[in-house]
C-alpha cells in the first residue's frame, strides 16, 4: 500500500505520518519517504536521515533507465513511463538499490529527499529534488502487504508533480482553522484522487463541530497532545507514548485502506501526465520530441509484481 500524508504546513503532518509508520512497522516492513522540505521525520524514528535522495538525480536516472534504447538516461523526467527494459523495484524489503539509498531501523527504511543547500539558493525549486522520487515510485511495483508511507511537502505543492497520483490513498491532515480548511478544499477541487481528511490538534467538541460545519467529515480526530509537545521539546521517549495514545485512531486509518490502485489506471494517468509534461516544456528543452521517442508499450506491467501478480 502507498499512503501519502499531506496538509498545510504546521498541521502535524510529520508527527502523524511518522507515528502511523511506527504503528504499521510493529508487524510490517515500511518504506518511509520524508519528502518534506523541512525533513524532520528522522527525529521521530531516532535515526539519521539518509543521504539526500533528491541530490542523486543522475544516479537514479541511470539506474532506472536500465537497458532501454528509446531515450537516454539524461532524458528521464519525473513522469517517464517505465518499460520492459527498465530496472524496476519489485520488493521494497530486499531491493539492493533501495537499500543503498535508505537508513534502516526497526522494520523502517527511511528515504530522505533532503532540503535546500547553499548551492540551491536562487537556482533550484524543490520540485527538482522531488523528481528522482517520482522516477523511483513509477518504477516500483509494490504489493498490498508492503507499506510505502510519505510525508509530503506542505500545502497543495504536490499537485505540481506526478506524486499526487502515485499513492493509493492520501490522508489530509487538518487543524480546526479556516486556513487549513481552505487548503484542503483547494486540493480536493483540483484532483480526483482518494483523499481522506484527518482532524488534528482538537481541544474541544467545538473544534470538531467547526470542521463538520464546513461539510468535512474527518475519519479520525486526534486531540492536541501535551505528550507530543514534550517530545518536540526534546523528550524522545514521549513519542512512543503518543503512538500508544492513538492506537484506536491508527486502527481506523489502517482499516480504511481499501486496496491498491489498478495498475492499468495508474499508468494511463501517468501517461497523460508524461505527455502533458513533454509537450509543455521538455520537448523544447531536449530539442526533440521525447514523448514520441518513448516506448509506451506497457503490456509488461501485467507480469510484474503488485496487485496483479
Amino acid at each position: 500500500m502507498r499512503i501519502g500524508f499531506i496538509g498545510k504546513g504546521g498541521t502535524g503532518k510529520t508527527s502523524i505520518s511518522s507515528a502511523f509508520a511506527k504503528y504499521i512497522a510493529r508487524n510490517n516492513k515500511v518504506l518511509f519517504i520524508d519528502a518534506d522540505v523541512n525533513a524532520h521525520a528522522h527525529e521521530c524514528f531516532q535515526m539519521s536521515p539518509s543521504k539526500p535522495f533528491g541530490d542523486q538525480s543522475l544516479e537514479v536516472s541511470k539506474y532506472f533507465h536500465g537497458s532501454r534504447e528509446d531515450i537516454l538516461p539524461s532524458q528521464m523526467i519525473g513522469s517517464t513511463l517505465p518499460n520492459k527494459d527498465s530496472n524496476l523495484i519489485k520488493n521494497i524489503d530486499t531491493d539492493k538499490f533501495l537499500k543503498s539509498m535508505t537508513n534502516n531501523k526497526d522494520n523502517i527504511s527511511l528515504l530522505t529527499v533532503g532540503t535546500y543547500t547553499e548551492e540551491d539558493s536562487g537556482v533550484n525549486c524543490y520540485h527538482t529534488k522531488l523528481e528522482p522520487l517520482e522516477i523511483l515510485l513509477h518504477h516500483t511495483f509494490d504489493k498490498e502487504d508492503e507499506y510505502i508511507i510519505m510525508d509530503a511537502t506542505a500545502g497543495v505543492d504536490i499537485l505540481g508533480t506526478s506524486l499526487y497520483m502515485a499513492f493509493d490513498v492520501l490522508f489530509f491532515i487538518l487543524e480546526p482553522t479556516k486556513k487549513s480548511i481552505s487548503v484542503y478544499k483547494n486540493f480536493i477541487n483540483q484532483t480526483d484522487v482518494k483523499v481522506i481528511p484527518i482532524l488534528n490538534k482538537v481541544t474541544s467538541d467545538k473544534d470538531v463541530e467547526f470542521v463538520k460545519n464546513q461539510n468535512i467529515n474527518p475519519l479520525v480526530c486526534i486531540n492536541f497532545s501535551e505528550t507530543l509537545r514534550s517530545f518536540e521539546q526534546g523528550n524522545n521517549q514521549e513519542f512512543e507514548e503518543f503512538i500508544k495514545n492513538n492506537y484506536q485512531s491508527f486502527d481506523k486509518l489502517k482499516n480504511s485502506l481499501s486496496g491498491k490502485q489498478d495498475k492499468s489506471d495508474y499508468f494511463k494517468t501517468l501517461s497523460s501526465i508524461y505527455k502533458k509534461s513533454c509537450e509543455s516544456w521538455y520537448n523544447n528543452y531536449f530539442g526533440t520530441n521525447i514523448y514520441e521517442k518513448t516506448n509506451k508499450n506497457l503490456d509488461f506491467i501485467n507480469n510484474v509484481g503488485g496487485n496483479n501478480a
